[in-house]
């Protein structure tokens, strides 16, 4: 992964087809998006979600060898068309990894970039990418 920014890969599928008054999507359901720290991504039926902030990256750096991959956790806002907002955590670990929430189930696929060892915090300011 380029050292650009960081990003969130978010997989947002639909589990029922029911579309309630549209909010100008600017995803589609079972695509990958990216999302950055602090934006948000809205679906043809309304459903909203918000990347919040990086809680804690204890995952490998790129230039290093781990006995352990580590994780990281993120917060990410959550609200369906019908005003209801929550803020959930999710993993890169596979348990982690997966919530549902207003008959949508979102996957975390990637979280990037990866630090290095030489630098204490992660490169650039964006974390962003939904599938």
């Amino acid at each position: 992964m380029a050292a650009a920014g960081s990003f969130l890969v978010l997989l947002a599928t639909v589990a029922i087809a029911a579309c309630s008054s549209p909010m100008s999507p600017d995803v589609v359901a079972g695509t990958p998006f990216d999302l950055q720290v602090g934006a948000t991504a809205t679906l043809p039926d309304g459903f909203r979600i918000r990347f919040d902030r990086l809680r804690s990256d204890s995952r490998c750096p790129l230039d290093a060898l781990c006995v352990r991959a580590g994780e990281a956790i993120i917060d990410v806002a959550l609200a369906a068309s019908n005003g209801g907002v929550e803020v959930r955590e999710m993993r890169t670990d596979a348990p982690g990894s997966q919530i549902s929430y207003a008959q949508h189930t979102i996957h975390l696929t990637e979280l990037a970039p990866f630090r290095d060892r030489r630098s204490r915090s992660i490169r650039g300011t964006t974390w962003q990418h939904w599938s």
